[in-house]
C-alpha cells in the first residue's frame, strides 16, 4: 500500500503571479454580531476555560 501524495495529487502556484490581496473585512459591519448570543458566548467561555487549563500554572496547581 502506498501512503502520501504522488506527483500527480500537488498542485503549485508558480512563484511569478500575483495574488490579489486578501478581502478587506469590514469592522463595522461585523463588530456587535454576536451580542445577546448565549451560545457565542457560551463557546467563548469554553475557550477561555481550555486556555487556562493548558497553562502551566494551572498543571502544578494540584501538587
Amino acid at each position: 500500500m502506498k501512503s502520501g501524495a504522488d506527483d500527480s495529487d500537488i498542485s503549485m502556484t508558480p512563484a511569478s503571479k500575483k495574488m490579489p490581496p486578501p478581502a478587506k473585512r469590514d469592522w463595522m459591519k461585523t463588530a456587535g454580531w454576536a451580542k445577546n448570543d448565549a451560545l457565542y458566548d457560551e463557546a467563548v467561555r469554553l475557550g477561555q476555560d481550555y486556555r487556562r487549563s493548558m497553562t502551566v500554572d494551572s498543571e502544578h496547581a494540584d501538587s
